[in-house]
This record gives C-alpha cells, structure tokens and sequence, in this order.
C-alpha cells in the first residue's frame, strides 16, 4: 500500500467558472478532466452550501439452502442518483432546467425594467440531458460526467424567506450510457513527474 499523502486527499469544492453544466442528450461529453466543455454545456450558476450529492444505491435478496443457511445475495435493483440545489431562481437557464425550456418565456431588460421571466408550469416530464460536474481544490481537479439523465425530482419543495435564498432542487436519475456507464469520473492530482 501506498504511504499516505496529501496530494491524495481532496474535497469537493466547486471549480472557478462554473461547477454544474447541462447540455441535450447528444451533445459531446468529455472524456477527460481538463478538456474545455462542448458549446452546448449551459452554466448553471451557483449551487447552495449542501453542494453535490451522488448516490449509488443496490438491494439485494438473499437466497437460502434447505435448512435456511445463506448461501448467496443476489442484486435485484441498482441506482444511480445525484442531487443538488441551484440557487440562482431568476436566472432563464436554470428556470429552464427545472420547469422546461417550453415553460419559460424571457422579455429582455428595457429602460424602464429588468429582464422579466414569465414560467407557466404545467407539469412536463422533462427531456434526458447530458451533465458535467466540475471541482477544484489546491491544484487537484475532479470532473464527474453523467451521459445520460433525467431530472426527476419527486418532492420540489421551496421556502420563500428573508433568512435565505430561493432553491431550486434538483434530483436526477442516472441511466447508462450507450457503453452501459452510468458516470464517469476523472481526476488529476496535480503532482508533476520530478516535483
């Protein structure tokens, strides 16, 4: 085994620029931590203080020999989830990633008035997207890619106060990819050859 080392240790904290972007299902996903994201990757602005979550979580069944003995466990369900909650609620793209791109109308600023944004939900599933997870910390990066997923986030609950900011929550699911991934996750410690 390796000694231990600081420059294996990490957290996660988010990359200067954006940490959370989204694109249509697709849309070009990296394949690496550093290389620049696809044009089609939209910014979703700032994350609450909880940051990102991801879940895998597997049941299992447990199939007993004559006498009762456990002899084997065999997986009968296996998901992959991540959560988060976006907190910029007046921003169009972000709008748009929780009620859909159809409900959301944007009347640019004039003069006289901000950027105004009108939302009608009606309910819609929402459409599969591509997401990318972007962190950063001491020289260490880690980018989390999901292929494939869909928002399905079962209890949208907002708190409107003057203690805190508006969330916008959000839960994904995560299917597998055409490779049969759910995610892929790419890191670099940001330790040189000969340093």
């Amino acid at each position: 085994m390796a000694a231990p080392t600081e420059a294996k240790v990490t957290v996660g904290a988010p990359a200067v620029g954006g940490a959370i972007f989204r694109a249509p299902i697709g849309s070009t996903v990296p394949t690496n931590e550093s290389t620049a994201l696809d044009a089609a990757f939209i910014a979703q602005g700032h994350v609450s203080t909880d940051g990102f979550t991801r879940a895998m979580e597997k049941s299992y069944a447990t199939i007993a020999a004559w006498g009762g003995d456990e002899v084997a466990k065999n997986r009968t369900e296996l998901k992959v989830s991540a959560s988060f909650s976006l907190i910029q609620s007046l921003d169009k793209d972000v709008l748009e990633t929780v009620f859909g791109a159809d409900a959301v109308t944007v009347t640019a600023a004039t003069v006289s008035s901000g950027e105004k944004i009108a939302v009608a939900y009606a309910g819609e599933e929402l459409p599969e997207s591509a997401w990318v997870v972007n962190m950063a910390y001491k020289g260490r990066v880690r980018r989390v890619v999901f292929p494939k997923a869909q928002m399905t986030t079962e209890s949208f609950e907002q708190t409107f106060s003057d203690e805190d900011v508006v969330p916008m929550p959000v839960e994904l699911t995560i299917y597998r990819d055409d490779s049969g991934n759910f995610f892929y996750d790419y890191t670099d410690d940001g330790v040189f050859s000969g340093a």
